[in-house]
């Protein structure tokens, strides 16, 4: 999981302003690094900048100092975590640092690529491939992708045959912008399975439309906020194929049509709560609905149905950052019947002592992941607390998150989580650990629930709840042997009810996580 944008402007410099926005907007999807290709489409001149952190000033100062010389009215940027597919070698990893370039009878190229091709296509597209276009330390799939597509449109007669050989080549999830010197590329797979989608920014230089392929259409609204005249478009369709210079507007050209199977934690964990939700916008032109919304109308539904443990409850805390908006559901519904419960936002992770920034751990490899958290003292003593999350995947979080109620005096501790237990891990980008590091795994192994039942998604979340609870307890036993954790609970949002809240139809989501994949 991480975020791509692409960026075609009128002036070098709003190429440049809107390409670092749209970075630093992205830097929730990915934290560990970020690069950008500036591309001068006049000189057929790419210049590629890689940076092995989060953006910040440095690398904007490295954006602007060659974008002086190179004038560039064309980028692609991406924002990277390196997580548990990363190796441990750091020169291959700098190496996988996006954009990817590749050089070929005479020609540059650069790709960005958010999501996961796996074995046996990756070993297809290799074999695909008639020779190495890139330096042989980097190891990322996107490297395979970039060389495949680069030599697809030297070998076709138009750039959409090649898009079309592309397509039907790569079995896997991608949303995909490439560049030989001339155009930005779109490209997004034919399930659907990673986001993106297009915008138009009036540029501060030019007085011109930008036109931007971004992940999230959260970006529009931030820019909006920072003042600038901005307006998402629409999704770019499974299957599509476009260039950012021509009209956006225009009816999308989608070259391979397939089911929709897209990403259903994308809505319920990685989404800025400001960014739109896809639906099938296929099908006319839909009433669109935030991840906020989305979340909210879940949270609430998560409260009705512990709608006995929710009347003993005297204070709510989200667990932030996309927990917030499921908190505030789960608020809203709850006054309705408990006029005493309080909504506080007092809980806080403790930033990087180096970034001072607040990192997130869902897809962190280990010896990455920090769990220190603060939180008000005189706001949790003595009372049952409820922390809203969006899920639980190896428990970490949540045994330190109960560590420092209790040891601020809170009395009982509830963990109310909107999305149902994570049983497997993620092979289309999302990259979760492996089955046995999740927290819910263990309950199949143990017999609690059968491999059809989750399949069904047809389980009594009751155990499901009274399992985690108890492995919790061990599990913070383990941690913080002075704590007896007899008053922690577990309350998952059920498999049914995830299903009927779900802004499309479930068919068309990939669900393999929570369910698994079909017999």
């Amino acid at each position: 999981m991480c975020g791509i944008i692409g960026v075609q402007a009128a002036d070098n410099r709003d190429t440049l302003e809107v390409l670092v926005h749209g970075l630093s907007f992205l830097r929730s999807r990915g934290q560990d690094d970020c690069g950008a290709t500036l591309i001068n489409s006049k000189r057929k001149i790419l210049k590629t900048e890689r940076y092995h952190k989060a953006i910040g000033r440095d690398f904007y100062d490295i954006l602007l100092n060659a974008s002086h010389s190179l004038k560039p009215r064309l980028a692609i940027g991406h924002t990277g975590y390196r997580t548990s597919s990363h190796s441990r070698n750091e020169l291959r990893d700098s190496a996988n640092i996006h954009p990817i370039e590749v050089r070929y009878n005479g020609m540059t190229g650069a790709g960005v690529h958010n999501g996961t091709i796996i074995q046996p296509n990756l070993y297809q597209i290799q074999n695909a491939i008639k020779e190495p276009m890139c330096d042989e330390l980097c190891s990322v799939d996107t490297r395979f992708l970039t060389e495949l597509l680069m030599q697809e449109m030297l070998s076709q007669d138009t750039n959409e045959k090649a898009a079309r050989r592309f397509m039907n080549l790569v079995d896997g999830s991608y949303s995909f912008m490439f560049s030989e010197g001339e155009e930005v590329h779109v490209l997004r797979d034919p399930r659907g399975r990673r986001p993106l989608c297009l915008g138009s920014v009036i540029g501060r230089y030019s007085k011109k439309p930008v036109n931007v392929a971004v992940s999230e259409s959260g970006l529009f609204d931030d820019l909006v906020g920072k003042g600038y005249e901005a307006r998402f478009l629409r999704h770019v369709f499974p299957g599509e194929y476009l260039t950012l210079s021509q009209d956006l507007d225009k009816e999308p050209n989608v070259l391979i049509d397939l089911h929709y199977l897209k990403c259903f934690f994308e809505d319920k964990y990685f989404k800025d709560r400001y960014s739109l939700i896809e639906i099938n916008e296929r099908e006319g032109t839909p009433e669109l609905e935030s991840a906020g919304e989305y979340r909210h109308r879940d949270g609430a539904d998560l409260c009705e149905q512990y709608h006995d443990v929710a009347r003993k409850l005297d204070l709510i805390v989200p667990i932030k950052n996309s927990g917030l908006t499921f908190a505030q559901g789960f608020t809203g519904r709850c006054k309705s019947f408990n006029s005493k419960v309080e909504y506080k936002d007092i809980l806080e992770k403790v930033k990087d002592s180096i970034t001072h920034q607040v990192n997130r751990n869902f897809i962190q490899p280990e010896g990455k992941r920090t769990h220190e958290f603060k939180i008000d003292c005189y706001a949790v003593r003595g009372r049952n607390i409820a922390f809203v999350d969006d899920s639980i995947v190896r428990g970490d979080t949540s045994a330190a998150i109960y560590n420092v109620a209790k040891k601020a005096g809170a009395k009982e501790v509830h963990f109310f989580i909107a999305c149902p237990p994570v049983f497997y891990h993620c092979d289309h980008g999302i990259d979760t650990p492996t089955d046995l590091e999740l927290f819910a795994n263990s309950a199949i192994a143990d017999g609690i629930i059968t491999r059809d039942e989750v399949r069904a998604g047809a389980y009594d979340i009751g155990k499901i709840n009274d399992y985690v609870t108890n492995k919790l307890r061990e599990h913070v036993r383990e941690l913080f042997p002075d704590i007896n954790p007899n008053d922690l609970y577990v309350h998952y949002q059920s498999p049914e009810n995830n299903l009927k809240n779900l802004p499309m139809d479930k068919k068309m989501y990939c669900l393999e996580c929570i369910h698994g994949k079909a017999a």
